[in-house]
């Protein structure tokens, strides 16, 4: 197995998060105790693609990795064990702070819906051991591993952070020279879309996409498996589908007595969910990420 690069590395996150906000920023149903908890619809702005807690840990990440560069993945996977570290820790005080504004049946659903990422994580970690099957220590494998490990998490927590951020209003989005033909298309329907219904009806259209783009992904990457690795998938990609419906059942809940800007920012958060699963496929198919001649038969 070849010598794996931080290009390859910082190239992983680039395939998992073109295009625009991971998350999207997002309202809660928030218990009317909280001070600052008010939503002036009519007033609401577009919230910023990227948080300051973001470009750190990302920046201190990128840094690390170049100066660990090709000559050391012990370096390498130390830097991304720190990054981990730091967006586990996010992920967990998102969370909590998260479930304390929310009203209570809100708050029980998105502890259910955590509950299930969880299982479902685990599930995907344990497929990445067997379709890396890293043979040493500090391997090319190893780093590929944690690298895919990272950036699920990294997803979970900025998902939970932009919750917790309570940005106002409906969500924009950013396009890029990296985004989708997806991505693109939902940029140009919402710029024409009417009212807040209409901006709905582009993220529902857009999931649709991302979702049929998802079964392709994961079903081409299964036929290329061997059979135990393709039955670790499959756990893990039905443990995502228990998560994706405990998610939307929170989303609803979440998002429920915002009135006409709630459509839109559910469906929203709901296509992100799509999207960011999609595109996790996708990369683990990557030639330079996974690829036949990286695999090892189990």
């Amino acid at each position: 197995m070849k010598k794996i690069s931080a290009g390859i590395i910082m190239g992983m996150t680039v395939l998992m998060t073109t295009g625009y906000s991971s998350a999207g920023p997002v309202l809660g149903q928030l218990s009317g105790n909280a001070p600052d908890t008010k939503v002036n619809a009519p007033e609401a702005k577009a919230a910023p693609v990227k948080a300051a807690a973001q470009d750190q840990i990302d920046d201190a990440e990128r840094a690390c990795l170049n100066a660990a560069g090709e000559s050391s993945e012990t370096g390498m996977l130390a830097c991304m064990a720190t990054a981990y570290e730091k967006w586990d820790a996010k992920l967990n005080t998102a969370y909590q702070g998260l479930r304390k504004r929310l009203l209570p049946e809100a708050s029980v659903s998105l502890r259910t819906a955590q509950r299930a990422w969880l299982k479902y994580r685990d599930a995907d970690e344990y497929f990445l051991l067997r379709f890396f099957n890293p043979k040493k220590i500090a391997s090319p494998g190893e780093v590929k591993l944690m690298s895919m490990k990272l950036e699920v998490v990294r997803e979970r927590a900025l998902t939970l952070q932009n919750l917790l951020s309570l940005h106002e209003g409906d969500p924009g989005v950013r396009v890029d020279n990296l985004a989708t033909p997806i991505d693109v298309s939902l940029v140009k329907c919402r710029k024409l879309a009417s009212d807040p219904a209409a901006k709905a009806g582009c993220s529902r259209q857009a999931s649709e996409e991302w979702d049929a783009e998802m079964n392709e992904a994961y079903g081409r990457l299964r036929r290329d498996l061997p059979p135990k690795t393709a039955n670790a998938l499959r756990t893990a990609q039905r443990a995502w589908l228990v998560f994706r419906d405990a998610e939307y059942k929170a989303i609803g809940k979440i998002y429920r007595g915002l009135g006409k800007i709630s459509a839109p920012m559910r469906a929203y958060s709901e296509l992100n969910t799509v999207r960011q699963r999609t595109l996790i496929l996708k990369t683990y198919a990557a030639p330079d990420i996974g690829g036949k001649a990286e695999r090892t038969s189990l």
